[in-house]
């Protein structure tokens, strides 16, 4: 399956609502969405901590209450009509269809960085299991996840084979490699360890055809949908 990345991004900002319901609107199957927790524990669609990369705003999400965030967000969507950044992860589940899926991405800004996965956790009553994928570049992240959510799918993100190792003891679902790390001794691997390999970022047709030959479960992209 293809999966748009931080949605679908021609005409909205990545990670928003608009991006969200276009890369449903242009017949994606899977959305990945980037989660940060702010101060008071709200858990919104972002990649990045500072404010200042995508919004009008100053500071950091993690060091702002959700009310704060609402002035920034309102001011805008002034501009861009519609598109509404920095929304809540439980309300973009409740407006996609029900059988759009998500790969949940939480970010840490250290290794010991619980704050997102601590919220995440607090939230995933709300969130229909049987259609999430929680994945991380912290392994410590993925690992919180498999001790007290075992139910939960999982993927492991990483850019350097050295990490790799980390499989042996967090035991994810899936691993998602870099699309240049991607060869046949590395899905021989997958196989061996009964995991599922989405790669990121694939964003050519040559390379998306490469990739369905070696049968993935998944990639990730920023194209459109390519049959």
């Amino acid at each position: 399956f293809l999966i748009a990345h931080r949605g679908f991004k021609k005409h909205f900002s990545e990670n928003s609502m608009g991006s969200f319901l276009d890369a449903q609107a242009h017949g994606f199957q899977w959305i990945e969405i980037d989660v940060i927790s702010t101060k008071d524990k709200e858990v919104i669609c972002s990649h990045n901590f500072d404010l200042e990369k995508e919004t009008m705003g100053r500071g950091y999400i993690t060091e702002s209450n959700y009310d704060t965030l609402k002035a920034i967000i309102a001011e805008h969507n002034i501009h861009i009509e519609g598109e509404n950044i920095l929304p809540k992860l439980v309300d973009v589940v409740k407006k996609l269809d029900p059988h759009i899926k998500v790969n949940i991405e939480v970010k840490s800004s250290h290794a010991l960085d619980f704050h997102t996965a601590r919220a995440l956790s607090k939230i995933l009553k709300y969130l229909p299991k049987k259609r999430i994928i929680v994945s991380s570049f912290n392994p410590f992240v993925i690992f919180y996840f498999k001790l007290f959510h075992p139910h939960i799918i999982t993927g492991f993100l990483y850019q350097n084979l050295l990490y790799l190792s980390f499989v042996n003891w967090i035991h994810p679902s899936y691993i998602h490699p870099r699309a240049d790390l991607l060869n046949d001794e590395l899905i021989r691997y997958a196989k061996e360890k009964n995991l599922g390999v989405n790669v990121w970022t694939v964003n050519n047709k040559p390379a998306i055809d490469w990739c369905r030959d070696k049968k993935v479960d998944g990639i990730i992209t920023d194209l459109g949908v390519i049959k």
